[in-house]
């Protein structure tokens, strides 16, 4: 299922902001922007099967203790978007 484009301009417009509201770099937000929207609904939709594998990073309470790493903005995407925001 694809992410909202909305959604995604809302997070992008968010990204931007916190960085400072730098010009030029609508894109760079608006990937980041997708690539957290599409890795949060994969987690959501698809949970762990490897129980093991699970309760390894996890301490006794259930709780995970190492911090999810970060998805990598993906720079080989083509360089048109529909209603890309500009910034």
């Amino acid at each position: 299922m694809k992410t909202n484009e909305s959604k995604i301009g809302l997070l992008a417009y968010q990204l931007w902001e916190k960085a400072g509201r730098p010009s030029g770099r609508d894109l760079e937000f608006w990937l980041t922007a997708e690539a957290q929207l599409g890795a949060a609904s994969k987690s959501v939709t698809s949970p762990s099967t490897n129980s093991a594998a699970s309760a390894d990073s996890r301490s006794p309470n259930g709780k995970q203790t190492t911090p999810p790493q970060p998805v990598p903005v993906k720079k080989d995407r083509p360089q048109t978007y529909p209603k890309v925001p500009k910034f």
